[in-house]
Order: structure tokens, then C-alpha cells, then sequence
């Protein structure tokens, strides 16, 4: 079992369902990341900064990501989407979606006169007020997901223990049981 826990990683390449969400989104709001090559992985672990559960993150490609991913695209991604498989596939509804990741491409700029042309946007105090203004008719949507996504992760942390738990009473009582073999 340890064995298989090390082979497993943390992220898996997302499905259908969220390129197809990835292409509706730019194709309604971002037609400047037309030719932005965007590799989306679900993060099948909970990411937390502080106590705050992490639904999505852009991230732009660096030299060596852009290499690795050259079997996706010719010269390799310009950007990176991670979205918390959970949340995404388990409690999302289809509004939840196009909120979070119009909100992760927002974030993404095209700057012609740089060398790598492909920029991030940090957050600051104008585009919290933009997520207000966008998000006026659903408010505490983000907010649902977490609550409802760190419940799920919770109940399969424990269901988790519970397994281990029973696997370690499992062994306790077969070496008692050699024990009383061997006397």
C-alpha cells in the first residue's frame, strides 16, 4: 500500500468537461488568449493557503514547463490551469464553473512587447471589486463550493483513518494469533 501511495501524484490531466468549460469561457470573454496554449490538470489534493481551500490558480509556463509540455502543444503550453478535481467535478454547478475559471483567465494577459508575451495578474484592490461586480447575482457561490468540497475531503480523510485503523487491527490480531501459535 505504501508502495502505491508514492507512485500516485497529485495531478491528472482534466477531461473533456473542463476544456470544453476552458474554451466556452475564453470564447465569451477573452478573445485575446485566442492562441494562448492553456494545459488544464484537475489537483486531486486539497490545496489550502492558511485555512482557505484553493479552487483554482493559473499559472504562466516557465522554460521548463513549456518543454514538458511540448507533446501537448508545438513549443509548449503558455499557461497552466489547476482546478481542484473535487470541487470542479463533484460540486460545481455549470455557473460555478464559468465563475471560476473566467476568474483564473482574468488573470492572464497578452503583452506583444515582451519577450515571452504571455503575462500573470496578481490580485489587487480593483480586481476585488470586479469579482463583485461580476458575481453580484450569486455572491457566496465560492463560498458554497469550499464549504461543501472541505466536507467531502474531510470524509474521506476520516474514511481514510477508518481503513487504516482496521488494517492495523487486522495486523494486531494476526500477531496475536502467531503468537499464540508459536507458544
Amino acid at each position: 500500500m505504501q508502495d502505491e501511495d508514492l507512485t500516485k501524484s497529485r495531478f491528472e490531466i482534466a477531461n473533456k468537461d473542463a476544456n470544453e468549460m476552458l474554451e466556452l469561457v475564453r470564447d465569451k470573454w477573452f478573445s485575446h488568449l485566442d492562441n494562448a496554449r492553456i494545459q488544464i490538470l484537475f489537483d486531486l489534493k486539497s490545496r489550502m493557503k492558511g485555512a482557505r481551500l484553493i479552487l483554482g490558480r493559473i499559472m504562466k509556463a516557465n522554460d521548463l514547463i513549456r518543454r514538458l509540455t511540448d507533446h501537448f502543444y508545438p513549443g509548449g503550453c503558455d499557461y497552466i490551469l489547476f482546478l481542484d478535481k473535487i470541487a470542479f467535478m463533484m460540486v460545481m454547478q455549470e455557473s460555478d464553473k464559468k465563475r471560476l475559471v473566467r476568474h483564473e483567465l482574468r488573470h492572464c494577459v497578452y503583452n506583444p512587447d515582451a519577450e515571452n508575451p504571455w503575462q500573470i495578474l496578481q490580485h489587487d484592490i480593483e480586481d476585488f471589486e470586479i469579482e463583485i461586480n461580476l458575481n453580484q447575482d450569486n455572491p457566496g457561490w465560492a463560498k458554497r463550493v469550499v464549504q461543501v468540497t472541505m466536507d467531502i475531503y474531510a470524509q474521506q480523510k476520516e474514511s481514510g483513518k477508518t481503513k487504516k485503523d482496521k488494517r492495523n487491527t487486522e495486523n494486531v490480531v494476526l500477531m496475536k494469533r502467531r503468537k499464540v501459535a508459536n507458544v
